[in-house]
């Protein structure tokens, strides 16, 4: 068995690789679904100068995902529902079935506030938002369609229906 090396005098030992943290509940959801955009080159023109912080808060699913924006980089961090107020940065909040009919364009964001199904803090901010998730689905779908495709199953020839 390989014994751990020990740094010679004067060096510096050998740093661990550090193990990234798996987010759970909603802010893992949030970012399986926004990270790719760290991939798209639109997303990075179009945030380039953009430093933005959103907590999303879905009442009924914690922890709640912190979103930061900082030129064109998207990172993700989870926070405790409790701490949801002493982060600086635009508020979405509500439970997690409105959250996501809002993200995916079900639900009006303005009627969503007005009807009282998400409440919001900065929302000139969250259109912004709405963007990021807008730009994810955009980079799904161009991932999806990138893909090579299976080819159709050879058909036995028979006769054609539209000759006598």
């Amino acid at each position: 068995m390989a014994e751990p090396t020990q740094p010679k005098p004067g060096e510096k030992p050998a740093e661990k690789k550090e193990k990234k943290k798996r987010l759970k509940g909603f802010a893992g959801m949030i970012s399986n679904i926004l990270k790719p955009l760290n991939d798209s080159s639109h997303f990075k023109e179009r945030f380039a100068e953009e430093v933005l912080t959103f907590v999303i808060n879905a009442t009924d699913f914690p922890p709640a995902a912190v979103i930061k924006v900082d030129k064109g980089t998207i990172a993700f961090e989870e926070t405790q529902p409790e701490d949801v107020k002493k982060i600086k940065g635009s508020l979405l909040q509500g439970t997690m079935d409105n959250i996501m009919k809002v993200a995916s364009g079900k639900i009006g964001p303005i009627k969503a506030i007005f009807t009282g199904k998400i409440k919001v803090k900065g929302a000139l901010n969250l259109l912004k938002l709405n963007k990021l998730f807008i730009y994810a689905v955009k980079q799904s779908k161009a991932a999806s369609t990138a893909t090579p495709q299976q080819p159709a199953p050879a058909t036995e020839p028979g006769p054609n229906p539209g000759s006598a």
